[in-house]
Order: structure tokens, then C-alpha cells, then sequence
């Protein structure tokens, strides 16, 4: 395989359930690409943990302006989603009307803002999943939308950037589906891509699978010489 471009390190569910989240995903990634990561924040997860300026901030200001990901990442407890990923309903975004995505953005957006040094431009649904709805409601609140294999600017260009990741939810059948669907993807996505998106989450860093199919792809990125970039170059911003 041949290097083509840029990959974007994201940093996923960061919030004040979890404080040290972003160092421990952060300790997984190249040091040269550290510096370009961005954080993914969950303003208020699971309706329990709300973020504040008094929170968050001192490992805001070392990163650009921060993405909204959802306002809760979840939309309660469902049986289905307990037996088979063994979490609860993670897609927030996935079937709501206008109307709910905006009013949840919203307050998502303004809470996101207050404890940031930079204000967000960027919205990526949990699990990537976006009603039409939800697509309406970014765009009518002015915002870039990152799915699973672009990035939707505001201005209306769409940039090519598939995500890779490692989170599956906390079962250990999703995820060993996961990674084989994972593999066929990296063949498949590097050799034909300009850029990448490499996604992290907290529950990456307790699987030692998960740690070591991330080092596996990480090497295979400086082997075939891809560089890290920002979320503001990759989207043509910067």
C-alpha cells in the first residue's frame, strides 16, 4: 500500500464523566500527531455528567476548537442494544425530527462554546448515525457535519474522509465482527483515499486488542508515509 495523503486523529466522548479520557486515548497515538488531534465532547453523557467551564478547560486550551458529539450520546436504556453491544442506545441522532436534533444541538452547541477557548464549527453524531432531520438541524444551525466516510462543510463542499475505528460497544462478539470488518476496510480505504479519519475511544484503551490494532494501523500510516493534519486543513479551513 501506498501513502496517498492526511489522516486526522479524533478523540471521542470526551466529557466530565470521564476527565482523563482524552490523555489516556491521546497516550495511543504517534507523538508527532498528538498536536493535531481534536477532542469530541459530550456536553452532558447520559444526562448525568454536564460539562462546565470549571471542568474542562485547562485540556480544551491545548487543542483546537472542539467537536460537538452529540449532547448526550444516548437515548436511554434499551434491551436490544444491552444484549448485543452491552450499552445503551449510543445513537442519539439516528431518528430524531428536526425539531428534537435542533433543540438538542442547541443546547449542546451553547454548553460545548462556554467552556472552550475556541467555539465549535463541527458536529459528529454518535455512532456517526444522522437523520434527515438531524442534517436539516446542523445545517440550520450553521455547522460542519462529520460522518462515517465525509465531511459536510457549511459552506456546502463535502471532502472524502472515511473513519476507522475501533469501538464496537463493551461485548466481545460486536467487536471481534467489528475488527474483521475493520481489516477489509483498511485494505480496501488506503490505497484509494486521499485522507482518513482515525477515531478513538475511551473503551479502545482497556481492550489490549483494540490497543494493538491501533498500533498496527498507526504503523502501517508511517510506513506508507501519511501525515497527520488538523481538522482545519483537512476540511480546508485553516
Amino acid at each position: 500500500m501506498t501513502g496517498r495523503g492526511r489522516y486526522l486523529v479524533e478523540l471521542h466522548d470526551v466529557g466530565a464523566h470521564d476527565p482523563d479520557a482524552a490523555a489516556r486515548m491521546l497516550a495511543c497515538v504517534p507523538p508527532e500527531a498528538r498536536p493535531h488531534a481534536v477532542l469530541l465532547v459530550v456536553p452532558n453523557w447520559r444526562g448525568v455528567a454536564a460539562w462546565g467551564p470549571e471542568a474542562m478547560l485547562p485540556e480544551l486550551a491545548r487543542f483546537g476548537a472542539p467537536v460537538v458529539h452529540g449532547y448526550t450520546h444516548s437515548l436511554g436504556p434499551s434491551f436490544a442494544s444491552a444484549l448485543w453491544t452491552g450499552t445503551e442506545r449510543e445513537d442519539e441522532f439516528g431518528r430524531l425530527s428536526e425539531r428534537e436534533a435542533y433543540a438538542r444541538l442547541a443546547v449542546a452547541v451553547k454548553q460545548v462554546a462556554a467552556a472552550s477557548p475556541t467555539p465549535p464549527h463541527w458536529f459528529c453524531p454518535p455512532r456517526w448515525q444522522a437523520s434527515e432531520g438531524t442534517r436539516r438541524a446542523v445545517r440550520r444551525a450553521r455547522l460542519g457535519l462529520m460522518e462515517r466516510d465525509t465531511l459536510h462543510h457549511p459552506d456546502g463542499r463535502c471532502i472524502v474522509a472515511p473513519v476507522l475505528w475501533f469501538d464496537d460497544g463493551a461485548r466481545w462478539l460486536p467487536n471481534a465482527i467489528g475488527a474483521l470488518h475493520r481489516a477489509l476496510r483498511v485494505r480496501r480505504l488506503l490505497p484509494a483515499v486521499d485522507a482518513i479519519r482515525v477515531a478513538l475511544h475511551p473503551r479502545d484503551v482497556s481492550r489490549l486488542a483494540s490497543r494493538r490494532a491501533i498500533d498496527r494501523l498507526f504503523d502501517v500510516l508511517a510506513r506508507d508515509g501519511w501525515r497527520a493534519t488538523t481538522l482545519d486543513n483537512l476540511a480546508g479551513t485553516a
